[in-house]
């Protein structure tokens, strides 16, 4: 007897319906995704730190700032709704100015104060590490006795 689930909806369902041993296995697999993600965007923001404090000439030392590697967050939802997600943000209100950079900029007087190269980071990491838990939710639920077909 095959059994055919066409649609994500359909295989959410099954999942729900599926023993709770494969719950816990989906939820494990999306949360190692998320973190090792997190971890590969942590890594590679590092490699560009820089002053962890802003010094304003005359008045000193003004405060310091959380660096782009400090503000990578993961939260997780499990797969008790049918869905385990994990969300992987970066919290900091210059991370775009990092992974997309900027143009040459100048003050008025036409200084110039040069321009920043993109360094995409959040995006290629997660599609990397969305690619390697597709796969292993593959597995985990061929490992069921169900057929996976399609492109993923």
């Amino acid at each position: 007897m095959a059994v055919v689930i066409d649609g994500l909806e359909e295989l959410r369902k099954a999942l729900l319906d599926a023993p709770q041993s494969i719950q816990a296995q989906v939820e494990t697999i999306v949360r190692e995704a998320a973190e090792s993600a997190a971890s590969e965007i942590r890594s590679r923001y590092e490699q560009h730190r820089t002053s962890t404090e802003m010094y304003t000439p005359g008045k000193g030392v003004r405060r310091a700032r959380r660096h782009l590697a400090d503000n990578v967050v993961v939260s997780f939802r499990g797969a008790k709704t049918g869905a385990a997600v994990g969300r992987i943000v970066v919290d900091a209100p210059h991370a775009h100015l990092f992974e997309f950079g900027t143009q040459n900029r100048q003050w008025e007087n036409g200084k110039s104060t040069g321009s920043a190269p993109a360094r995409p980071t959040l995006v290629p990491a997660a599609i990397r590490n969305r690619r390697q838990m597709v796969d292993e939710l593959i597995a985990a639920v061929e490992q069921t006795g169900l057929k996976v077909t399609g492109n993923g």
